[in-house]
Formats: structure tokens, sequence, C-alpha cells
């Protein structure tokens, strides 16, 4: 998946709404027995497999590119830092996840280096 170069902001909030729609996706599959009697229970995992596949390929994006945007102010920096906090939340075993943590969190230092580095020069 690609996603566009966007805002801190932007980036923080759509991988805020993914995992929300991921927690509802597991949700859905931890009780999918009981949610349609109607649909054969292969056939609704499988669907719902589906869209936990094209959450999570969404989301795994994320840090990547939002290591790779500047934050510029100390909200941006906030936002970088949520991410990286919901990364590094137990039961988060994903590889991919834990080198996008890596890389987030050189990217959250790097943007602490900068903004003091101004905020030297106004003293």
């Amino acid at each position: 998946m690609v996603i566009q170069r966007q805002a801190v902001a932007e980036l923080g909030h759509s991988f805020t709404m993914l995992d929300a729609a991921r927690a509802a996706l597991d949700e859905r599959i931890r009780n999918a027995s009981a949610s349609d009697p109607t649909t054969p229970m292969l056939e609704l995992l499988q669907k719902l497999w589906a869209e936990l596949e094209d959450v999570l390929s969404q989301q795994e994006a994320i840090p990547t590119v939002l290591a790779d945007t500047a934050a510029t102010t100390v909200g941006e920096l906030r936002i970088k830092a949520d991410v990286l906090d919901r990364l590094m939340q137990p039961g988060r075993d994903n590889p991919v996840e834990t080198e996008a943590a890596r890389k987030l969190a050189a990217s959250i230092v790097r943007d602490i280096q900068k903004l003091f580095g101004m905020l030297r020069v106004l003293d």
C-alpha cells in the first residue's frame, strides 16, 4: 500500500481510526459464531479476515510514512509519540511494527533535536 506524504495530524488521525477499525474487526471475529446465524461460519470468517488484512496493511504503512515526516511543532511531536506508544503496547508482536516503531522512535529523537535547536536560537 502506498500512502502519500501527509501532514502529521492527518497520519495520526488515520492511524487512530484504523486502530479502532482493527479492534472492532477483532471483536467481530471473536463473536462471529453468534453474529449472523444465516451466513455460513467459514464464509463470514473469510470476509472478516479479508477486511482485517486490509485494515492492517493500511495501518502498518503509516508509522513508516510518519517517521519520514518531520514534526515541526510540539503538537505534531505529541502525535508521533502517541502512535509510537500504540505500537509499543503489549500484544503487538508484528516484526513490521517493531521495525516501524524503531524508525518512528529515531524520527522523534531527530524532531526533538531540531525543535530544541530552534528554541536555543530564540534564547
